[in-house]
């Protein structure tokens, strides 16, 4: 995840990459100012992601001034093939807002073509036991929890997720993004890699898997490498942790 700025595009670019991730940042009790400042932001951005030939995505992040659905239509009013949408499943039950259900296939529909890259980690509802899983204190501490963890581990439904992503047609990247455990980083990162054979198959089209796209790039400056969403690939699983 780099920060959207000058300089984190300055970095993209000498990377060689193509796609910066990013999240809406802002705080949600100052949400009109932050959207403002956000909007004055890509006034500014914009013209070096289209000078650079870098895509976006954007996540709507636990504490950001948006972080419900309808920050899918802030991506959608940015009007740019190459800004698109990166669903989190870890913050899946903080995107739901007060809903005492995360209905992820509803969320996915919602983003549709903008949705070009998945977060892939479990967590547990925090609105579970009549809000009362955690406690904070004092009462009334304003405050989002969530955890990154193993798949298997919280209350992500997965069926679901894997589901909607083949109903979509999904051709993006998912990456597992699992930072639970420093102590046990690369138990967890192979015991990622499990859980996608299992559940990748319900993202296949016409016998293959989906391929692994960026979304749609604006005219590069120079050659950089590109990932090519006609390219017959599996889906590219990349793990962080």
């Amino acid at each position: 995840m780099t920060c959207l700025s000058t300089r984190g595009i300055e970095i993209t670019a000498d990377l060689e990459c193509p796609l910066m991730n990013s999240e809406f940042n802002g705080r949600p009790e100052r949400a009109a100012e932050s959207e403002a400042a956000f909007w004055r932001s890509l006034e500014e951005l914009l013209p070096l992601f289209e000078r650079e030939g870098i895509a976006l995505n954007l996540e709507a992040h636990p504490d950001d001034f948006c972080e419900e659905p309808p920050a899918v239509d802030l991506v959608r009013a940015i009007n740019k093939p190459y800004v698109n949408y990166l669903y989190c499943a870890p913050h899946t039950f903080h995107l739901s807002g007060a809903e005492p259900t995360a209905d992820i296939a509803a969320m996915m529909r919602y983003a549709g073509d903008k949705l070009q890259r998945v977060h892939i980690a479990d967590s547990f509802d925090h609105k579970g036991s009549s809000g009362l899983r955690y406690i904070l204190n004092p009462p009334g501490t304003p405050a989002r929890i969530h955890q990154h963890l193993d798949i298997g581990r919280g209350e992500v439904d997965w069926d679901t997720f894997f589901g909607a992503l083949r109903e979509l047609n999904f051709d993006g990247v998912a990456t597992a993004c699992v930072f639970a455990w420093e102590a046990r980083a690369r138990e967890s990162s192979a015991f990622m890699l499990h859980p996608y054979p299992r559940g990748a198959h319900r993202v296949k089209r016409g016998g293959r898997t989906g391929c692994a796209g960026s979304g749609h790039l604006p005219h590069r400056r120079r050659h950089r490498p590109t990932h090519r969403r006609s390219a017959k690939v599996p889906l590219k699983v990349i793990t962080v942790a």
